[in-house]
């Protein structure tokens, strides 16, 4: 996360120099950002939304006078939910530069083609999959700006089966994410049929105790997923 995180905070500094020229009046150029999540999870202060603040503030300090919106809008760990949260920072005057800090939230920013105000959604786990504009290096999108790291699924599995056998595994997601983008799920379950392997979808919350009792008895190993 902290790797991610950083280069998130480089993802959007190019958007802040473009955006210094229209800012006057002040000692350092002013921008005020505002932060969308998927869930209450997700604003932990070792894991979530806190990290990325915090290396944005360590990138800018100096250059850009960088304030974070006192309120983390916080979504239902849903499409809609999240929809909503970004559609009310994209018509706040306040807010000059948007962050969709989550992976649902990371996916709805990149579903958008017309956006008012420069986005950056760090957390896109495939472009191609979740079907996000990619033009070369850059998304093509007018204010978006995305970091995309696709999962190895088969890679991961090969390098797994050399060390235990297995024919049926289970593949743990979160729940939300599987609701929000199932075609990430889809496309994880077919790298596991291309093994010749058996693939055992189980979704989860965020309790391990949980996760102990979705898991079938008849799966041989587990792979962690989204």
């Amino acid at each position: 996360m902290r790797k991610r995180s950083r280069y998130a905070s480089l993802c959007f500094l190019p958007l802040l120099v473009l955006l210094s020229a229209a800012v006057e009046g002040n000692e350092l150029p002013l921008f005020r950002i505002g932060v969308v999540v998927d869930g209450p999870w997700s604003i932990d202060r070792e894991t979530g939304s806190a990290v990325f603040e915090e290396e944005i503030l360590k990138l800018t300090r100096g250059e850009f006078d960088v304030r974070m919106a006192e309120e983390t809008l916080v979504g239902d760990d849903t499409v809609e939910g999240i929809e909503r949260a970004l559609d009310r920072l994209l018509a706040d005057p306040q807010i000059d530069l948007i962050i969709a800090g989550g992976v649902i939230a990371s996916h709805v920013a990149g579903q958008r083609k017309g956006l008012s105000k420069p986005v950056v959604a760090p957390l896109v786990i495939d472009a191609e999959v979740q079907g996000i504009s990619l033009q070369g290096q850059v998304s093509g999108v007018e204010n978006l700006c995305y970091i995309s790291s696709p999962v190895d699924v088969k890679g991961d599995l090969e390098v797994f089966r050399e060390i235990v056998s297995f024919e049926r595994i289970g593949l743990l997601y979160a729940g939300s994410i599987g609701d929000a983008v199932p075609e990430l799920v889809e496309h994880a379950l077919n790298q596991v049929r291309e093994l010749g392997l058996e693939g055992v979808p189980v979704p989860v919350g965020v309790g391990g105790k949980e996760i102990v009792k979705r898991l079938p008895d008849d799966v041989e190993a587990v792979f962690v997923g989204l």
